[in-house]
């Protein structure tokens, strides 16, 4: 039986597969009559490396802040509205405390500071000014059903249960804010986690929201008048 035939190649390559252990049956030469040259194993070994990971182009840089809500004295005053049989709930309360302290933040964020978008089951409910005017018109908006809510500032999302700390959400790359609640009916204390857009918010505005949004549930009358 006949030996295999060697493979071609230069001295030079032949040293080089030796230090980066490759064998040369594996290559295609490049070089005159198929000769392997050192090109040809810098070729084989950007082959045999591990494709880079892509970095998403224009994905937000997201942070967040999280704290710890006190719901005794809605909760008592949510009660008492339920007793004179007025139409009040707690989402209404959240989207106006929502609203004011992004008010506030408006020099700190690059979209309207008066559009919220209040999230449902797979979809949203768009309120604009909601500083402004009374509660019951935000009742009246959430009850209405899903409105389109491109464009809003923050996207505020309730989960109806206690007892839980959101500790990572979502953030999707055209809004620049999202606030969690999780918080069931007639809880006494909740929590809250403000996911935000670093590129775009600043973090001590960021921080200053969140405390405002807590300011405001723990004072509700003030977000009564």
């Amino acid at each position: 039986m006949m030996a295999a035939a060697r493979r071609t190649a230069s001295p030079y390559a032949r040293r080089l597969a030796r230090e980066r252990g490759i064998s040369l049956a594996g290559l295609t030469g490049s070089g005159p009559g198929g000769r392997i040259v050192a090109a040809d194993l810098d070729v084989f070994e950007q082959r045999q490396a591990p494709a880079a990971v892509a970095v998403a182009v224009g994905a937000p840089a997201v942070a967040a802040f999280a704290a710890t809500l006190d719901l005794k004295v809605v909760t008592a005053l949510l009660a008492d509205f339920s007793k004179a049989e007025v139409v009040l709930g707690l989402d209404a309360l959240l989207v106006r405390a929502a609203a004011l302290a992004l008010e506030a933040a408006a020099p700190s964020t690059a979209t309207p500071a008066t559009a919220i978008a209040w999230e449902t089951g797979g979809g949203a409910v768009r309120i604009e000014n909601a500083h402004l005017g009374l509660v019951s018109g935000i009742q009246a908006l959430l009850s209405a059903g899903q409105s389109p809510a491109a464009g809003s500032a923050l996207s505020l999302r309730r989960i109806h249960q206690s007892d839980i700390r959101p500790t990572a959400m979502p953030l999707a790359a055209d809004i620049a804010l999202r606030l969690v609640i999780a918080a069931a009916d007639g809880a006494e204390t909740a929590e809250a986690l403000l996911s935000f857009d670093a590129a775009r918010v600043d973090e001590d505005n960021a921080a200053a929201l969140l405390a405002r949004f807590r300011d405001g549930l723990q004072n509700p009358l003030r977000l009564l008048a």
